[in-house]
């Protein structure tokens, strides 16, 4: 079995890679753009970190939270995205202009669907992670800034 702590270094560094990014879109006044993408810091001691996605959700504050489901689901080995090498989620994804409280990835709990591979085998991988509690408050609000009306 995996152990926790490098279980816990590689959940953690999947949540720190977490890269948010919007920019004003073209469309309509009330209307922004959300591109969203992940990175990963290096990692020692596993062959494979692969995390799979069923989408994205995103609450405004005030609103409602609005959800990007992916079909397919998408996945990435974490290990392949270092080096300034992102995947991207969301590239231009229309969204309501304003500020938003939080940005949750719904990461695939079919058992199988994350995993770890290290020198032992394959274990799964679970993530029990609140992105919103675990991001700072300057990056809160440097994402906050960035959704702007266009």
């Amino acid at each position: 079995m995996l152990r926790s702590s490098a279980l816990g270094t590689t959940s953690a560094l999947s949540v720190c890679a977490l890269l948010l990014g919007s920019c004003g879109g073209g469309g309509p006044a009330s209307m922004s753009t959300l591109n969203l993408g992940l990175t990963d810091a290096p990692v020692s001691g596993v062959a494979k970190v692969w995390i799979q996605f069923t989408g994205v959700e995103v609450k405004p504050t005030g609103g409602k939270a609005i959800d990007f489901m992916f079909s397919p689901e998408k996945g990435f080995d974490l290990l392949s995205l270092q080096g300034g090498t992102t995947a991207t989620f969301l590239n231009g994804t229309a969204i309501p202009a304003g500020q938003y409280q939080w940005v949750r990835l719904m990461v695939d709990t079919k058992p199988g669907a994350s995993y770890v591979m290290d020198s032992t085998g394959q274990h799964d991988l679970t993530i029990d992670v609140d992105v919103a509690g675990d991001v700072s408050q300057h990056e809160r609000h440097a994402l906050r800034e960035r959704i702007v009306q266009s």
